[in-house]
């Protein structure tokens, strides 16, 4: 018998029917089951809960996700971690960020702390994965990102950084 993962339960049509209060709490259990060491082997399980995050992320109140998710994700990219757990939660900021878009980013600015932390960490492999976060959130939501100021302000020098970076594999 084949496993089904987690979002195979959730149905974008059913997911209307959520209360607000239980999408919260899906986003609060999925953050858990992420961040928490002993459920780091299972790639499966943490690769399901970050698909039901993302399907459940842009449905929650940006002040829940403030208080409640990026207040447990903010110190989850920094070099206190061992790097498996860096890149998970790499994943988590990258899925909260783009899942909510540009007006994630002017309601919340740890967004753009955090992606300017990632892309200028000192590890190659970390840096990269901003880079591969860059071109699909572009891609996601071009149309919004080259109308704003952050576009200019922030993305181009980011990105031009990134283009004279010392290590090939970015």
């Amino acid at each position: 018998m084949q496993r089904e993962c987690a979002t195979s339960f959730i149905k974008p049509l059913e997911l209307e029917l959520i209360n607000q209060r239980n999408k919260e709490k899906i986003c609060k259990a999925a953050v858990s089951i992420v961040t928490d060491d002993d459920n780091a082997e299972n790639v499966e399980l943490y690769e399901s809960w970050i698909k039901v995050l993302e399907t459940v992320v842009g449905r929650v109140e940006m002040k829940f996700m403030s208080e409640n998710v990026m207040n447990i994700l903010k110190d989850l990219p920094g070099l206190k971690h061992p790097f498996p757990k860096r890149k998970r939660g790499n994943r988590l900021v990258f899925c909260v960020i783009k899942n909510v878009g540009e007006e994630g980013f002017n309601k919340e600015p740890l967004f753009n702390k955090l992606l300017m932390s990632i892309c200028g960490d000192n590890n190659y492999k970390i840096r990269r994965d901003g880079c591969i976060f860059l071109k699909e959130y572009f891609k996601m939501h071009r149309d919004k990102i080259i109308t704003t100021d952050r576009f200019r302000d922030v993305y181009l020098p980011l990105l031009v950084d990134l283009l004279k970076d010392e290590d090939m594999h970015i």
